[in-house]
C-alpha cells in the first residue's frame, strides 16, 4: 500500500488495505495435553515452537541459534519445529536434521514433517517463534498461532510487523540478529504472565483485524461505500 501510494497517479484516499483471515472455526484454543503426551513433551515443559516450510528464507537456522541458551539453561525447555521441504529441497531437511543433532540441546529439540493438524501444535506451544530471515510478506502461521492465543516472536520486518502489535501480543528483534531474538524469547520465558497477557490479547488482535469475519465485513463495507 505504501508503495502503491508513492505513485502520483493514486491520491491516499484510494488505497485500502484488506487482511486475509483465518478461520476461526479451525484455529482455536485447546486443550493440547494429550498432544504433549504424542510428542512425548512434558505437561510442565516450556514449548517454544516454530511451523513453516524448511527453505532458504524462513529461518530455521536462526530458530536453533536462539533457543539453544534457552535450552541449555533450562532442563524443562523444548524446541519444536514442524514443517517440510518443497519437493527437489530435502536436501535441506537433511542439513536442518544435521544441526539438530549437533546441538549441544540436541536431546531437547523435536522436529516433524508436515502436520496436518496445525491448531494442536500452535496450542501445544508456549511461544511461537518465526524468525524469516528475508521479510516475509504475510506469514499466515503467525495469524494462526494468534487465533490459537500464543505470544509471537519474530523479526522486525515483513508483514510480521503488522501482525505483531510489539509489547502487546509479542516481541520483535532486529532481522537476522540470532542473539538479540533469543533475548527476546528468553524474556517471554521467564515470564507466564507475560505469556498469557501476550497470548489474550493475540486473540483478540487477530479477531478483529485477520479472520474472515473482519475479511468479509471490510469487503462489504468496500462496496457499499463506492
Amino acid at each position: 500500500a505504501n508503495h502503491v501510494k508513492q505513485s502520483r497517479f493514486v491520491k491516499n484516499d484510494q488505497v485500502q488495505v484488506i487482511y486475509n483471515g483465518v478461520d476461526n472455526a479451525v484455529y482455536h484454543e485447546i486443550d493440547a495435553s494429550s498432544v504433549r503426551d504424542q510428542f512425548g513433551i512434558a505437561q510442565d515443559a516450556l514449548v517454544i515452537g516454530m511451523v513453516g516450510r524448511v527453505n532458504a528464507w524462513k529461518g530455521q537456522g536462526d530458530f536453533l541459534e536462539a533457543v539453544t541458551p534457552i535450552l541449555q539453561a533450562n532442563s524443562k525447555a523444548v524446541a519444536f519445529l514442524a514443517g517440510s521441504a518443497f519437493e527437489g529441497e530435502e536436501w535441506r531437511v537433511d542439513e536442518l536434521e544435521k544441526a539438530i543433532s549437533d546441538s549441544p540441546a540436541s536431546s531437547q529439540i523435536k522436529r516433524i514433517d508436515y502436520y496436518s493438524k496445525t491448531t494442536e501444535l500452535y496450542n501445544m506451544f508456549d511461544i511461537f517463534v518465526l524468525p524469516s530471515i528475508n521479510p516475509d510478506p504475510l506469514p499466515t502461521v503467525v495469524l494462526e498461532a494468534m487465533a490459537c492465543g500464543k505470544p509471537v516472536v519474530g523479526y522486525r520486518h515483513g508483514g510480521v510487523c503488522e501482525m505483531v502489535k510489539e509489547g502487546e501480543n509479542g516481541l520483535l528483534a532486529t532481522p537476522n540478529q540470532p542473539a538479540e531474538l533469543s533475548k527476546v524469547i528468553q524474556e517471554l520465558a521467564d515470564n507466564t504472565e507475560k505469556r498469557e497477557q501476550f497470548g489474550k490479547a493475540s486473540v483478540k488482535r487477530q479477531k478483529e483485524l485477520f479472520s474472515l469475519q473482519s475479511y468479509i465485513r471490510n469487503f462489504s463495507e468496500l462496496y457499499k461505500n463506492y
